[in-house]
């Protein structure tokens, strides 16, 4: 048994007594929390990170996977592995462009945040303060009043999907717009403030209120 303390592996070669058959097998173990790290010393960081990423995409059986680790405005880490074209067999590396799916409600979050730091949103009035065209069946009674708060918390009780076909969101300028006015055939989920549910539409609703607010396309 070998231990390679730097990247924790356990090397196990075993012979069978009948021909000489060698089995070679590699275990990575997560890395071992330094008892203090100093400042400035990413190291444990970038393995453990390292360690779950090959662990998940192991587990998951991910064709590709990309990580970064930013610190500040500093780029302090990245890797790529697999392949961006599994039919062609073509690699991924740094500059490979991937699909950006529900990343994008991060700054859609930000920007509301910015608006908010700007006076020109409040997160816990009506949305229909911003959107007064907006509309949607609910089942329930005396219910609290939809947010910009609640829906950045996943806890708006808005469905989870819309009703907008997918080619209605391709070079389509004016889709958050037509996307809140095909709510008015939706139902709430449940309603607001009372669970989690995570929402699509909610942030599709933001992007149409920083929109409006800003008067640009979002």
């Amino acid at each position: 048994m070998i231990l390679q303390k730097k990247h924790i592996y356990i090397i196990i070669i075993s012979t069978i007594l009948l021909g000489t058959t060698v089995t070679l097998s590699v275990i990575r173990y997560p890395p071992m929390r330094p008892k203090t790290i100093p400042i400035d010393d990413y190291s444990y960081a970038i393995d453990f990170t390292e360690y779950h990423i090959d662990k998940l995409t192991r587990k998951e059986k991910y064709p590709c996977t990309a990580v970064s680790l930013i610190v500040g405005n500093a780029t302090i880490y990245q890797k790529v592995t697999g392949m961006a074209n599994i039919e062609t067999e073509k690699q991924a590396d740094l500059n490979t462009v991937f699909k950006v799916g529900s990343i994008s409600k991060l700054f859609t979050a930000i920007e509301i945040m910015k608006l908010f730091e700007e006076g020109l949103v409040e997160l816990d009035v009506p949305i229909t303060t911003y959107l007064p065209e907006f509309s949607i069946r609910s089942h329930f009674n005396d219910t609290d009043d939809i947010t910009i708060r609640n829906i950045l918390a996943h806890r708006s009780g808005l469905p989870r999907g819309h009703n907008l076909p997918l080619w209605a969101w391709d070079n389509n300028t004016f889709v958050f717009r037509d996307m809140v006015a095909s709510l008015e055939e939706s139902y709430m989920a449940y309603p607001p403030n009372q669970q989690f549910k995570y929402s699509n539409i909610g942030f599709n609703i933001l992007a149409r209120i920083i929109e409006v607010v800003t008067g640009e396309w979002f």
